[in-house]
């Protein structure tokens, strides 16, 4: 085939070859005619990485995310979209062979979409933050104040707009506290077009001043009031009048 490969598709419930599968409605009469089937599901969708071609009972299987798929309730109030399945040849009634569906129970952070749950502060994942770590250009810097703006918009009680910046509250897990002070702003990129930069928002802490030593003599402070009251103090001493000494008793 010329030209580049046709991208892979992410497995959906809304595929008939797949829906099939997942309700058990495919018999074949030999084991082979199933493996064509897989084969088909093999080239035209995204399959997982880890994959255990063999399975227990020596019968082939394809591992692969698919969206819609077994998705409790619980599930996707935890943001998920899909589960990852095993699609493996079982026999069927009348001696015929089927195709079958086992769910795989996986982390939500490794399938490959997910349902964005409402949080009360955004996190590095969030869209936004992650396009800025990665260093996304924007053509244009109204396109780049666009996404300030979304991401105010979705925050507005931990978020502060300013001048081609918004200050914000971010969730970092790996942080002590895990809620850190961050400012994403707008930086004109040297190769044309504009950027989001995400920075800590830490002031810097000022120096305290040394609190002044006691002294056994208060300080005198040089100035005109201060040289006057001194002079005042002085003549006051030494206009007091001596002591008299009491008279002697006569002999």
């Amino acid at each position: 085939m010329s030209g580049k490969e046709r991208k892979k598709l992410i497995a959906s419930l809304k595929d008939p070859t797949l829906e099939a599968i997942i309700a058990g409605r495919f018999r074949f009469g030999t084991p082979a005619q199933a493996v064509v089937v897989m084969d088909r599901i093999y080239k035209n969708f995204t399959i997982s990485k880890d994959q255990n071609p063999i399975g227990p009972d020596n019968s082939p299987t394809l591992k692969l995310w698919i969206s819609g798929f077994a998705v409790t309730d619980e599930e996707i109030k935890k943001g998920y979209k899909g589960n990852f399945a095993v699609i493996a040849i079982k026999t069927a009634d009348k001696g015929k062979f089927t195709l079958v569906a086992e769910k795989i129970v996986t982390e939500l952070k490794q399938h490959p979409e997910k349902t964005r749950v409402n949080k009360r502060h955004p996190d590095t994942g969030h869209p936004i933050l992650r396009a800025a770590t990665r260093g996304k250009m924007y053509p244009t810097i109204e396109a780049a104040r666009q996404e300030l703006q979304l991401l105010h918009e979705e925050f507005p009680e931990i978020s502060i707009p300013g001048a081609d910046k918004v200050h914000l509250l971010v969730y970092v897990r790996e942080s002590k506290p895990p809620v850190k002070k961050m400012t994403l702003s707008i930086a004109e990129a040297a190769e044309g077009g504009f950027k989001l930069v995400l920075a800590d928002n830490v002031k810097a802490k000022k120096e305290r001043r040394p609190l002044p030593t006691a002294s056994a003599e208060p300080k005198t402070v040089e100035g005109k009031f201060s040289s006057m009251v001194v002079l005042q103090q002085k003549k006051k001493s030494k206009a007091k009048p001596a002591k008299k000494e009491a008279p002697k008793p006569s002999e």
